[in-house]
């Protein structure tokens, strides 16, 4: 493996890796002090039932999101093109989250970089996979 192709792959591991610690940062957060996220959701996450249910779906779905991220990392350290792909998704989320985000809720500091992740995350991972599949065809 050339070291321009181990530079994407390692930078590309990178932000999937800190995908995982941020989705995982903000699951646990938000199951141990769901009070912590009144101010971004402006909601009262002790009202009632529901809300904290709303809170356990959406810790579960950041806890997903960062299993998922972890995987791409370790089938993207395996070389694997399917780890590429599944990080692009990942990628791909974020990128939509932001982008929905920014129109419906209002512009947001946090959306924004939610977007810059998603297409960080997506430009290495097309760069990546170019590099694999050059690569393969050698």
């Amino acid at each position: 493996m050339n070291n321009q192709i181990k530079i994407w792959k390692y930078t590309f591991i990178a932000t999937l890796g800190i995908h995982a610690l941020y989705q995982f940062g903000f699951a646990i957060n938000a199951l141990l002090q769901p009070q912590s996220l009144e101010a971004l959701f402006a909601f009262n996450a002790l009202a009632t039932p529901e809300s904290y249910l709303l809170l356990l779906i959406v810790s579960f779905c950041q806890f997903l999101l960062a299993a998922l991220a972890i995987l791409a990392l370790f089938w993207t350290n395996k070389n694997q093109t399917s780890g590429v792909i599944l990080g692009m998704a990942v990628g791909c989320y974020f990128l939509l989250l932001g982008i929905v985000g920014i129109i419906t809720v209002d512009y947001s500091i946090t959306l924004l970089i939610d977007v810059i992740r998603g297409l960080l995350t997506l430009i290495l991972g097309f760069m990546l996979v170019n590099k694999f599949k050059n690569q393969t065809t050698k």
